[in-house]
């Protein structure tokens, strides 16, 4: 890994600002630092710990872990996500791949001890367990233990009940959530926390990445802060030609990807400029989708480019039924109410 990228993700490890996830297709560890928190960070022999009251991340910098910095528009909550993805090659990647509730026995380490169950989401290279720390829940679980509980969502709602310490591994990386799950009825909780969405875990549904087929995220982070940040607070973004993480794209994203962007981008500006959208088209191309998405979601966000053509943009993506709109209609109402009128 490149030490100025290494040196970057170290540095923005206790920033409100930065986020960071283990994400596989319908289960999802976050970490991210609330203000008022009080962390405390590590790095020894390569391996980095931060840690809250609410959760803990860890990150060993092995040998085989490689950066990859890209954006994409495939994502729901966010105009665009970008990041950099800390990857490995998939043969390295498989964990425990358990699909039935298992008890793994006792664990203690730093603030946490209790009893470890892997929940058996099946999932090959993420093991989503809980540490449960009182008998209630301890006795919950056996009466399912061996069990696939993934179909069973009353046992899941009586668990959630129970809000369980959440320990998401992938090889090298770990994400501890204490934080509180809400319950039904309740605000979303600002800062950590995990997601286990049975729907999509059935379906089998794959969500793009914009990495290399052959590798795999262990963790994914953004230091430097979206327009929707890890915490859900909405940003300026700083535009095409000013943005941090767009120069750190052009230093060390894909030059095949940033060729493509920069010819699409041109000819979309051109074409809503003039009133032509036949750039439109080329939405069939799903080659170029998630590149569309993502230009027409940063001309939008972008008060440096005209506002009839920020609104235009936007009014393009509302006819695309875009899949991250919404998003994007939250940050426009937040930051730029005027792009809707």
């Amino acid at each position: 890994m490149q030490e100025e990228i290494k040196n970057l993700i170290l540095e923005s490890t206790t920033k409100t600002t930065s986020s960071w996830a283990i994400v596989r297709d319908g289960v999802v560890a976050e970490f991210s630092i609330v203000s008022g928190d009080n962390p405390t960070s590590s790095f020894e022999n390569n391996i980095l710990k931060v840690d809250t009251e609410r959760a803990t991340l860890c990150i060993d910098f092995n040998d085989k872990v490689d950066a990859v910095v890209a954006e994409s528009g495939a994502h729901g909550c966010s105009p665009w996500t970008q990041n950099i993805y800390l990857c490995i090659p998939k043969q390295d990647a498989k964990m425990s791949h358990r699909n039935i509730l298992t008890h793994l026995g006792h664990y203690k380490e730093g603030q946490d001890e209790g009893e470890l169950w892997d929940l058996g989401v099946g999932k090959e290279t993420l093991d989503a367990c809980i540490i449960t720390k009182d008998e209630e829940t301890n006795q919950l679980l056996k009466q399912k233990e061996g069990n696939y509980i993934i179909d069973d969502p009353n046992f899941l709602r009586e668990l959630v009940k129970h809000s369980p310490t959440r320990f998401f591994k992938s090889k090298y990386a770990y994400i501890i959530v204490r934080q509180k799950i809400p319950q039904e009825g309740e605000d979303e909780i600002d800062g950590p926390h995990t997601h286990l969405l049975p729907p999509i875990i059935h379906s089998g549904k794959h969500f793009h990445t914009p990495i290399p087929d052959d590798m795999i995220p262990v963790i994914q982070t953004d230091p430097f802060g979206s327009v929707i940040d890890g915490n859900g607070d909405f940003y300026k973004w700083n535009g095409f030609e000013d943005d941090k993480f767009q120069g750190f794209l052009k230093k060390f994203g894909n030059s095949e990807y940033l060729q493509l962007k920069e010819k699409v981008k041109k000819k979309i500006i051109d074409g809503l400029t003039n009133d032509a959208t036949g750039f439109i088209e080329e939405y069939s191309d799903a080659s170029k989708q998630d590149v569309i998405r993502i230009i027409l979601a940063q001309i939008v966000c972008d008060d440096k480019v005209d506002e009839q053509i920020r609104r235009k943009a936007f009014k393009v993506m509302e006819n695309l039924q875009s899949v991250n709109l919404r998003g994007l209609k939250q940050w426009v109402q937040n930051m730029a109410p005027e792009i809707q009128q």
